[in-house]
């Protein structure tokens, strides 16, 4: 089901394809979705309820903000209360063709905007780009350090995550690498394999620590031949199952995983299998094959090199991996085009 559907059925929206318009419930503003700004500020206006999470009541398209004795319309404001008095948002939509100083006109009057009704962000989008800005007082005009990977969810603003990938994108925008974190996707994925590192990193050092306990438990189950390869699978496949949990908390504006119980389950095993693979297949490659022996291991002065080098190898292919993997999600759960007569 598409977005636009969905927001039919949820009666957040009125769709009339005879006239080819379209009526933003509950405030009752309708719009004619012949011009092609119409059709972003639908597909932002579907986003911010359905990924963003805030409520249909708390938005108001083509809303009226008093400049100075004129007023002027924001194509979509969201609000802190259910009143829709205290300005939150403020989303201009542009179309998909505009040129970028058009763009970039569009995000001045976006904070004109802000600094008229005192809202805390901006986001700009012309579907194909997107801009996001944190209004900070004392550094109005400053449009650089003003740049947040993406604005907040519903009553996301103060929590913990959104503040790290806040200061995460900031950190790379001060070391020249904003061009790279511009797409939320590549914040992600970086939060993601961050967390998976800490947990190999940490998993690794605690296989060391307690290697002979280890071994007494693996060998009283298993049997078979064993190296420390079996080990590094292990230490993978938790880290990998651990840090994909966690990582849901700041990957589900994507929607990484399926809406019902079932796909979620499915979801989750196959992301994980496609993650694990290239640990699994360093394991089974290493250009050396004593690599795994305990002869390697006594030899080793640092001992949790035997488990971080393959995972350092790995790492470049995992992280392409979950990008990749988050993409095409994000691709999936945008609102899909209507076709026109």
């Amino acid at each position: 089901m598409s977005l636009i559907n969905k927001a039919v059925r949820d009666r957040n929206i009125l769709l009339d394809k005879k006239s080819n318009h379209v009526t933003y419930l509950p405030h009752q503003k309708t719009r004619n979705l012949k011009n092609p700004e119409e059709e972003i500020q639908l597909e932002a206006f579907l986003e911010l309820i359905y990924s963003y999470g805030y409520p249909a009541h708390k938005l108001k398209v083509s809303d009226r903000i008093k400049m100075g004795s004129a007023s002027k319309e924001a194509d979509i404001m969201v609000y802190k209360d259910d009143e829709c008095k205290d300005p939150y948002i403020v989303v201009e939509c542009k179309k998909r063709a505009v040129s970028q100083k058009q763009f970039d006109e569009a995000i001045d009057q976006g904070f004109s905007y802000a600094a008229s009704c005192n809202a805390d962000f901006v986001w700009v989008t012309s579907g194909r780009y997107n801009a996001h800005f944190e209004v900070l007082q004392d550094k109005f005009m400053e449009r650089e350090e003003n740049k947040i990977p993406r604005v907040p969810k519903h009553e996301e603003s103060g929590k913990s995550s959104y503040q790290l990938k806040k200061k995460t994108f900031r950190f790379f925008n001060r070391l020249g690498g904003i061009k790279l974190l511009s797409n939320p996707i590549m914040t992600d994925t970086l939060l993601y394999m961050a967390t998976l590192a800490i947990f190999v990193v940490l998993f690794s050092k605690l296989t060391v620590e307690y290697h002979n306990e280890i071994w007494k438990q693996i060998k009283a189950i298993y049997k078979g031949d064993l190296d420390f390869s079996h080990l590094f699978n292990g230490i993978m496949l938790f880290s990998t199952l651990l840090s994909l949990g966690f990582g849901m908390l700041f990957m589900r504006s994507h929607k990484l995983l399926g809406t019902n119980q079932i796909k979620r389950k499915i979801d989750f095993i196959v992301i994980s299998i496609i993650l694990i693979l290239p640990a699994w297949y360093m394991s089974v490659s290493n250009s050396d094959p004593e690599w795994w022996y305990w002869s390697h291991y006594k030899e080793i002065t640092f001992k949790t090199k035997i488990y971080l080098w393959p995972f350092l190898k790995a790492f470049p292919f995992q992280t392409l991996a979950i990008y990749l993997i988050i993409w095409l999600m994000t691709r999936n759960s945008k609102p899909k085009r209507r076709k026109r007569k």
